[in-house]
Order: structure tokens, then sequence, then C-alpha cells
């Protein structure tokens, strides 16, 4: 398995007793203090970026999106018309 080198450093104000509660939480977990709040926040971390990552459909909205691609509503002339002249001007792609 690869280390990491640890490079960086991170520091954060807390009150006594949030600092108590977070020691107890990872004296539980047979952690250090530091491992046990890197991997906390590592998680949240990672459970953010995916929840802001991830489209999220109301049923309706799966429905429309569903009928959509099983339905496809037919092409406007005015975009059969800029396809034509694309392919007349550059070619079929």
């Amino acid at each position: 398995m690869a280390t990491t080198t640890k490079t960086e450093r991170i520091e954060a104000r807390t009150s006594p007793d949030i600092r108590e509660l977070i020691e107890k939480a990872a004296l539980l977990e047979g952690r250090s203090l530091s491992d046990y709040i890197i991997s906390r926040v590592t998680e949240a971390a990672r459970r953010t970026i995916q929840s802001h990552n991830q489209i999220v459909l109301s049923e309706r909205d799966q429905q429309a999106f569903a009928d959509s691609l099983l339905n496809p509503k037919p092409a406007p002339e005015s975009l059969k018309r800029a396809v034509q002249s694309h392919n007349e001007l550059i070619g079929p792609s």
C-alpha cells in the first residue's frame, strides 16, 4: 500500500466542550484526534461533492424525461434547414 507524505496543516478553533466531545468519539473508535477529524471531514467532503454532482429529479420530472426519450418530438423545420446548410457547407458529421 502506498503511503502519502503529510505536508499540509489544517487548524480550527473550538470550544472546550466540542473538543472534549470529539476526543471522546476518537477514543471510542481507537483513533488519534487528528486521524478521527481528518477521516470524518474527508467523508463529509466527499458526500458534499457527490450531492452537488448528482442530479435529483422528482417523479414527475423523471416521467417527463423518460417520455421525451421514448417519444421525441419531431425536429422543427428551422433545425432541419440548419442541419442541411451545415451539411452543404461542411459535410455530414
